[in-house]
C-alpha cells in the first residue's frame, strides 16, 4: 500500500513557471543581463536548426532559493511565423538538482507571452538518440507569433535547487517557410533519404530483387525467421550500395508478406513488417517508413507482441503531432453528429491537410515543407483509433474513423483512387465493428449496411463488402431476429471469405460463426454444434464462447468451467482486454447455476467494474440486473434493490441506449424473489478479509502522509461489524455514497465506526492521511471485530525515512488457483518531484505472476503477462504513456497518485511469499517504491 523512498531524487522533468508576480526576479535578470551567453540562430550542416550546448556558469546568479542560468537570443527582423524552441539535458540530473524550471523574459522592457509546450521521450528519434544517447526527454515550446518582437533581444532562463547547474542543450527555429529554409527545422525529424544514400561502386552488378526476396523465403521456410532477416539485411545492404533502388526493393518484400509466405504464415508476416519499418528508418527512408508502419502495427497484433505495437505506435503519434495534428480530436470544432443514433459521437472540422507539413532537406541543402496527406497519413489515424478502442477510448476511436472517412470522401470526389476507396472502407468497418464490440447492434447493422450499399467498388476483391454483409446477419441474429435465408446467404459469404486471397484467417472464423449461428437458429442444433466444434478446432475462441454460452443456457455444465478458462487464457495472450467484461459475465453465470454465489458475485463484481473502465456503457445495465437478482438469492434486499436501481436509471437513457436494453433490464428484474431465504447460520462464519496484515510507511519531509487499506467480503452474505484504530490518534469518517473511510491521523476523533457493513462479494476502501508533520514515528493498529469472528488487525508502522523502502503484506488465505482470481493491491502512492505530471512505474514479481495496473478511475494503464517489469513479451499491454517512454504512467497531482495492482499468480504461491516490487523511474533510473508481499 505503500508508498515512498527514503530519498528525495530528480525527475528530469520539465517545468514551466509563470511570470505573474515575479517582478523582482525579473529586473534581476535584466541588471544582471550580462551573466547570460548569446546564441546565433543558424541552421547546421544536416539542414536541421544548430544545437548550442549551454556550459554551466562558474558562480550561478541566486535569486531567492534557487541559482539562474540561460542564454541569450534574438528575433530575426523579418519574424513571420511561431517560433519554436527546443531543449534537453545531454547528462542525466544527479540527485538532489530537483526539477528544472524554466521561462522567458525580453532583455529589455516588459513580457507579453503565451506560450505552450510540450514533453516527449527520445526514444523515437534516431538522431537525437546517436546525438544524445544518456537523454531520455526532451521539451519543445511554441511562442505564437504576436507574443515576441522582430529583432528584439530576449532571455530563456532556467533554475534549478541547487548551484550544481547541468549542461543544457538547446536550438530555436521559425516555423515558417523562411524560417525552416534559413534557420533549420528541430531536430526531430530526418533529412531527406537521398542526404544517406550510398552511391554505388563502379563495376558492382545490382543483385536481382526479386531473387533476394525468394532466397529470404526459403531461408524462412528451412532455418526460421531470424536467420531469413539476417540474410535479408546483409543482402540488402549489398544490393543498395549496388545502386539498387530501395523502393523497388521494399516493394518486392511488402508483395511477399502480404500475398504469399507471409499469407500463410501471419507471424512472419509481421516480422517482416517490423523489418521493413526499422530498416527504412535507419536508412533515412521516412517516407517508407510511414508507408509501412500500419502494416507493422498489425503484425504486431497479430503477433500479440503488443509491448512492439505500442512502441510503434508512439513514433506514429510523435510524426503526427510534428505535421501540426491535435491527438485529441475532441479539441477541434464541433460539425453536428456523426452517428444519428449515437448523437454524441461528433463529426469534427480537422484540417484536411497537415497544419504544419512535413520539413525536409533535399540534397542540395534547399528547404521545402510538404504539406499533404496520404492513405498512409491516413492509414496512421486508423492504427491510432485501434489503439484507442483497445483502451476502452471508443467514442475517441469512432470520432477518429468519421474524420478519415469525410476525408476519403472528399479527395475521391477530386482525384478518385482505389487505394483512397479502401481507406473509406477500413474506416467505415472499423467504426461498424467497434460498435458492436461495445453492444450496440442496432447502431452497427446501419453501418454494416452503409458499406455493403457504398456505390464505390471495393479493389481488394470486396472483402469489406463481404465482411459487411457477415456484420449485418451477425447483428440480426445478435437481435434475436431469423430470417431463412440467414443459413444460405451466411454460408455463401463463408465460402467467399475463404476463396478470396485478401482476407484473413480471422475474416473466415467470422463468417463461419455467423452461419454456425444461422443454422441453429433455423432449428437444427446438431449441425450448427458440430460447425462450432470444427471452427474451434481451427482456432477461433469466438466459437468457443458461443458453445459455452449454448451449453450454459441448456443447463449442460459439464467441462464448461475449463473451456472458459482457456478462453481467459487466450483473451490475455491476444490483448483482446475489451472482451473480459463479456467473459466474467459468463463466468459468473455458470458459478451461480452451480450453486457457488459467494464466488458468482465476486466474478459479477469483476464483470462490472471492467464494464465501467472500459465505458461499455450498453452492457452495464443488464450486468447490474444480474447482480441485483444475485443478491436477492443470497438475501441481501438492500444491495439487491441498490444494484436493481442503477440498472433501471442507467437503462432508461433513451438518448443512448435501445429500448431493447431497457426491456432486458425489465425482463430480469421480474425474475427477483423478493423473500429469498435468509442464509444459513453457518454461512455466517465466513471472515471479512482485512488487508494489509502489516504495512511500513516512510513519509517524505515536507509532505503528507498516506496509506490505503481494504476490507473485503467474499461471502454470499452482508457482514457487519465494528472498524477500530488503536496507536496513532485518529479520526475516521466514512462516505455514505461511496462506503469508503477516510482517516486523518494525527487528530484526536472518531476512533471507532460501529455498525459498519461490508455488501456480499465487495469490499470497501480506508485511507489513512496526515499533513506534513502531524505525526513523528509510531504505531497504528486498525482493528475488525464482526460476531462470530476472530478479531482481524492491520498494523501500520511510521518510521524514519532512512530505516528503508515502503512495503505490506498481504494475506491471500485460500487463495484460488483459478486464472480468473487476483490479488489486489491498492497504493496511494508519494513521488519526491511534487511537480511530475505523471510517474513511470514498473512492477516485477519473484515468481511468474500476470500484474494489471489500473488508475484512479479505474482505466486499465498496463498489463505485464510476465511480472518481469518489461513490455516486450507476448500478451503484455500498454495502453496509458503520456510521455511516450514505452512504460506505463499514472497521473499525479502534487507528486501524489493512486492506483490498483491486480496480481494473478501464475503458479502455486511459494511458502515464504511472492514479492511484488513496485519501481518508480527517478532522475532517468529505475529505483524500489515499494515492495508488497503476498503469502499464502
Amino acid at each position: 500500500m505503500m508508498r515512498k523512498l527514503a530519498i528525495v531524487l530528480s525527475l528530469p522533468c520539465l517545468l514551466a513557471t509563470s511570470p505573474v508576480g515575479a517582478a523582482e526576479r525579473e529586473r534581476t535578470l535584466q541588471q544582471e543581463i550580462d551573466r547570460f551567453p548569446k546564441v546565433e540562430m543558424g541552421k547546421a550542416a544536416d539542414g536541421f536548426a544548430k544545437f548550442h550546448l549551454i556550459d554551466p556558469p562558474a558562480a550561478p546568479l541566486k535569486i531567492g532559493d534557487r541559482y539562474y542560468h540561460g542564454f541569450r537570443f534574438t528575433t530575426p527582423a523579418w519574424l513571420d511565423g511561431k517560433m519554436a524552441w527546443f531543449m534537453l539535458q545531454p547528462e542525466p540530473p544527479g540527485a538532489g538538482i530537483g526539477a528544472i524550471q524554466w521561462f522567458i523574459t525580453p532583455v529589455e522592457g516588459e513580457a507579453r507571452f503565451s506560450l505552450s509546450f510540450a514533453e516527449y521521450s527520445t526514444r523515437p528519434f534516431p538522431l537525437l538518440t546517436e546525438r544524445f544517447p544518456k537523454s531520455n526527454k526532451f521539451l519543445i515550446q511554441h511562442f505564437p507569433l504576436d507574443s515576441l518582437d522582430p529583432g528584439r533581444e530576449y532571455l530563456i532562463w532556467y533554475n534549478f535547487t541547487t548551484p550544481r547547474i547541468p549542461v543544457i542543450a538547446a536550438t530555436l527555429t521559425v516555423q515558417s517557410e523562411r524560417g525552416m529554409a534559413e534557420l533549420g527545422g528541430l531536430p526531430t525529424g530526418d533529412p531527406d533519404p537521398t542526404m544517406k544514400r550510398i552511391k554505388p561502386v563502379p563495376g558492382v552488378p545490382v543483385p536481382d530483387r526479386n531473387k533476394i526476396v525468394a532466397d529470404m523465403a526459403a531461408t524462412f521456410r528451412g532455418s526460421g525467421s531470424e536467420a531469413a532477416l539476417r540474410q535479408l539485411d546483409e543482402e540488402t545492404t549489398a544490393y543498395v550500395n549496388a545502386g539498387g533502388s530501395y523502393r523497388e526493393l521494399f516493394i518486392a518484400i511488402w508483395r511477399e508478406a502480404q500475398l504469399h509466405s507471409g499469407r500463410e504464415h501471419p507471424d512472419w508476416a509481421g516480422e517482416i513488417w517490423d523489418w521493413m519499418f526499422s530498416r527504412s528508418l535507419a536508412m533515412g527512408e521516412t517516407v517508407r517508413a510511414r508507408e509501412v508502419i500500419t502494416n507493422a502495427m498489425n503484425g504486431m497484433s497479430t503477433a500479440h507482441r503488443f509491448g512492439r505495437r505500442k512502441e510503434l505506435l508512439e513514433w506514429l503519434e510523435q510524426a503526427i503531432w510534428r505535421s501540426g495534428y491535435s491527438l485529441d480530436p475532441t479539441s477541434y470544432p464541433d460539425l453536428g453528429p456523426g452517428l444519428v443514433a449515437l448523437p454524441e459521437i461528433r463529426r469534427r472540422n480537422i484540417p484536411m491537410l497537415p497544419p504544419f507539413g512535413t520539413p525536409r532537406i533535399k540534397a542540395n541543402g534547399e528547404f521545402e515543407m510538404i504539406k499533404e496527406f496520404t492513405r498512409f497519413d491516413a492509414g496512421s489515424f486508423l492504427a491510432m483509433a485501434d489503439d484507442r478502442q483497445a483502451g476502452g477510448r471508443w467514442r475517441e476511436a469512432l470520432e477518429w474513423r468519421l474524420w478519415v472517412q469525410d476525408w476519403a470522401t472528399q479527395s475521391q470526389e477530386k482525384h478518385p483512387d482505389d487505394e483512397t476507396t479502401n481507406i473509406w472502407f477500413k474506416s467505415a468497418l472499423g467504426n461498424a465493428i467497434n460498435l458492436v464490440s461495445i453492444g450496440l447492434p442496432e447502431v452497427a447493422r446501419g453501418e454494416f449496411l452503409r458499406i455493403a450499399e457504398q456505390e464505390w467498388p471495393d479493389a481488394y476483391q470486396d472483402r469489406s463488402k463481404t465482411n459487411a454483409r457477415i456484420g449485418v446477419i451477425r447483428c440480426a441474429l445478435d437481435l434475436g431476429e431469423f430470417e431463412p435465408a440467414f443459413v444460405t446467404d451466411s454460408r455463401d459469404l463463408w465460402q467467399r471469405a475463404k476463396d478470396t486471397r485478401t482476407m484473413t484467417r480471422g475474416s473466415w472464423h467470422a463468417a463461419a460463426l455467423v452461419h454456425a449461428r444461422a443454422v441453429i437458429a433455423s432449428g437444427d442444433h446438431e449441425a450448427g454444434l458440430r460447425l462450432l466444434d470444427e471452427q474451434i478446432a481451427d482456432g477461433s475462441e469466438d466459437a468457443r464462447f458461443e458453445r459455452c454460452r449454448l451449453q450454459l443456457s441448456d443447463g449442460k455444465l459439464e467441462g464448461i468451467e475449463e473451456e472458459l478458462l482457456l478462453l481467459l487464457d487466450s483473451y490475455r495472450t491476444t490483448g483482446r482486454k475489451l472482451r473480459e467484461g463479456e467473459l466474467y459475465s459468463l463466468y459468473a453465470a455458470f458459478l451461480e447455476i452451480s450453486g457457488r454465489h459467494a464466488e458468482a458475485l465476486a466474478m459479477r463484481r469483476e464483470a462490472i467494474r471492467l464494464m465501467r473502465g472500459f465505458d461499455l456503457f450498453a452492457l452495464l445495465p443488464p450486468e447490474l440486473a444480474r447482480l441485483a437478482v444475485l443478491l436477492a438469492k443470497c438475501g441481501d434486499s438492500p444491495g439487491s434493490d441498490a444494484a436493481a436501481a442503477e440498472a433501471t436509471r442507467l437503462a432508461g437513457d433513451k438518448k443512448l441506449l435501445p429500448a431493447r436494453i431497457r426491456g432486458e433490464v425489465e425482463r430480469l428484474l421480474a425474475g427477483i424473489k423478493k423473500n429469498a431465504p435468509a442464509p444459513e447460520a453457518g454461512e455466517t462464519a465466513v471472515a471479512a478479509d482485512l488487508q494489509p496484515l502489516r504495512a511500513l510507511i516512510l513519509p517524505i519531509e515536507g509532505r503528507p502522509l498516506r496509506g490505503r487499506l481494504t476490507l473485503s467480503n467474499p461471502a454470499a452474505h452482508a457482514v457487519e461489524g465494528t472498524l477500530a484504530f488503536n496507536g496513532i490518534p485518529a479520526d475516521a469518517v466514512r462516505d455514505p455514497e461511496t462506503g469508503n473511510t477516510r482517516v486523518t491521523l494525527g487528530s484526536n476523533g472518531m476512533d471507532r465506526l460501529p455498525k459498519f457493513r461490508v455488501d456480499p462479494g465487495s469490499f470497501t476502501l480506508i485511507d489513512l492521511a496526515a499533513a506534513p508533520g502531524d505525526i513523528g514515528e509510531g504505531t497504528l493498529t486498525v482493528i475488525w471485530s464482526a460476531p462470530g469472528q476472530q478479531d482481524q488487525q492491520s498494523v501500520w508502522t511510521v518510521d524514519a525515512a532512512e530505516n528503508g523502502v515502503a512495503a505490506a503484506v498481504i494475506d491471500v488465505g485460500e487463495f484460488k488457483r483459478n486464472a480468473f482470481y487476483s490479488v489486489p493491491i491498492h497504493h496511494h502512492y508519494l513521488h519526491p518531484a511534487t511537480d511530475a505530471p505523471q510517474l513511470d512505474l514498473r512492477i516485477e514479481t519473484s515468481a511468474p505472476a500476470r500484474v494489471e495496473l489500473y488508475d484512479a478511475s479505474d482505466r486499465l494503464v498496463m498489463v505485464d503477462s510476465q511480472g518481469n517489469g518489461s513490455l516486450r513479451d507476448k500478451g503484455d499491454l500498454l495502453f496509458i504513456d503520456a510521455n511516450s517512454d514505452g512504460d506505463g504512467d499514472v497521473a499525479s497531482t502534487a507528486g501524489e497518485a493512486i492506483f490498483r495492482l491486480q496480481v494473478y499468480p501464475a503458479g502455486e504461491i511459494p511458502e515464504d511469499g511472492m514479492k511484488v516490487r513496485l519501481m518508480a523511474k527517478i532522475g532517468g533510473t529505475w529505483l524500489p517504491a515499494a515492495e508488497d508481499r503476498i503469502q499464502p
